[in-house]
Order: C-alpha cells, then sequence, then structure tokens
C-alpha cells in the first residue's frame, strides 16, 4: 500500500512538473499583433498551416535552444534546430528559410541564454 502511494505522488509530480516547465515549449509559435506566442510546434509546416497571414505568423519561439552558426543579424532555422546565421538581408534569409522549411528571424529580437557560461559567436572577435 505505501508503494502505490509513492508511485502515484511520484507520477503526479512528474505530470505537474512537465505541464509548467518552460523547457517543454515546442521551437515555433505562431504569433500576431496582440496575440501572445503560442508555442506548440517542432515542425515549420505544421506551424504555418497553423497560422493565418496576415494577422498571424509563424516564429521562433524566443527561450528555444538553437545552435548558432555564422554571425550575420538574420538566421534560418529548421526543424534541426540549428540557426544558420548567414544572411545581411531579410529577403536573402526568407527565401533561404522557405527553401528548407524553416523560418527567418533577427538574432538580436532573441532572448540570450540566461547561461553565463555560453558561448556566443556574435561578441567573438
Amino acid at each position: 500500500m505505501g508503494l502505490g502511494r509513492f508511485a502515484s505522488g511520484a507520477v503526479l509530480m512528474v505530470l505537474a512538473t512537465a505541464v509548467s516547465s518552460p523547457a517543454w515549449a515546442a521551437t515555433f509559435c505562431v504569433a500576431g499583433v496582440a496575440l501572445p506566442p503560442q508555442c506548440l510546434y517542432e515542425d515549420v509546416p505544421s506551424c504555418t498551416r497553423a497560422s493565418d497571414p496576415p494577422n498571424t505568423y509563424c516564429t521562433v519561439n524566443p527561450e528555444a535552444t538553437l545552435s548558432y552558426v555564422g554571425g550575420s543579424p538574420y538566421c534560418a532555422v529548421g526543424a534541426n534546430r540549428v540557426a544558420e546565421c548567414l544572411y545581411v538581408d531579410r529577403n536573402q534569409c526568407n527565401s533561404a528559410a522557405q527553401k528548407q522549411d524553416g523560418v527567418c528571424f533577427d538574432r538580436e529580437a532573441m532572448q540570450d541564454d540566461r547561461n553565463p557560461y555560453r558561448f556566443d559567436n556574435r561578441i567573438q572577435r
């Protein structure tokens, strides 16, 4: 009887942690004017289908953990979570993102990781 209560309590604790934890949020979000980001999508095609332009659009979760390549201001990212920051022009970035079923975002608009020891090639010389 004691073990059953322990197991039930453990399952409830795991579920409560999973529901309340922001780390479980998906990589891509549907956002828009006066609409908080709805981060429910792990792939861009399903995020794009859920958005209804011009009122909403698919974007990257500002709290997503991404790997960065390059130091340009605009980044294209897909489901692989590798942000290719190789573009100085937003139109080039949008074109590249479209080819790889990804989205383009402004690197400076993303939140910095809360880890003070994280390597960030934006500040390397």
